[in-house]
């Protein structure tokens, strides 16, 4: 019976990642593998870039509440890509809105971007956007697109890396331009923003020895 337990028990151990004392290099590179991922969160947006001390937009400022559903891939080198879709809904108040007849639209759109991401020594996770690409499927304009920079969000991996939570650590001034030309070279800004965001990530595919020589097919979005 002893000798059951220590080999369950040995077993256990190798499953997990080499947590204890490991470098944060050593943690990025483990986290690796295809992860679904469901969240929330709410964007207060302006034309323009003044948002006061308090962040208070400038005039024609509106809010934007939105689900997303996708898969984020970690490579196991600090890099990743990222799919999903946004449903959203404009919420248009005074003085944009004094008859309180002028709310929404509805929208849904497809996004993709690649990102970097590191693992820090207590499990901790940062992960950077590269410009975020959008395009519409339902509502107003669809088929057009608009491209989202500066989306950054931290959070916590857990100890068997199965599953991370993430969320927006701070107040990052957001950016979206109407072309990726645009947004990488920083020109022709169309809307600035502030927002809050939560994440829930659950690996569904690869991430270790389990899914290996078993003809395991990645998860596609």
């Amino acid at each position: 019976m002893k000798r059951l337990v220590s080999i369950t028990t040995l077993s256990l151990a190798l499953s997990l990642p080499a947590v204890a004392g490991a470098a944060p290099n050593d943690l990025t590179r483990a986290l690796r593998g295809d992860y679904a991922f469901s969240g929330d969160g709410a964007c207060l947006v302006s034309p323009l870039p003044g948002f006061n001390i308090n962040f208070r937009t400038s005039t024609g400022g509106v809010i934007r509440s939105f689900s997303v559903h996708g898969v984020r891939r970690f490579n196991g080198d600090g890099t990743g890509t990222v799919s999903g879709r946004s449903v959203l809904i404009g919420h248009n108040g005074p003085p944009a809105n004094p008859s309180g007849t002028n709310l929404g639209p509805y929208l849904a759109d497809n996004f993709s971007a690649n990102f970097t991401y590191t693992v820090a020594s207590d499990q901790t996770i940062h992960i950077e956007n590269g410009p975020l690409t959008h395009t519409r499927i339902e509502g107003p304009n669809v088929g057009s697109t608009n491209v989202i920079t500066g989306i950054k969000i931290e959070g916590h991996v857990s100890q068997d890396f199965k599953t991370i939570v993430v969320a927006t650590p701070n107040s990052v001034l957001e950016t979206e331009y109407n072309t990726l030309a645009d947004a990488l070279s920083g020109q022709n800004a169309a809307e600035y923003r502030h927002c809050h965001r939560s994440r829930t990530l659950i690996r569904i595919s690869g991430g270790g020895d389990e899914d290996r020589g078993r003809g395991h097919t990645r998860f596609p979005f």
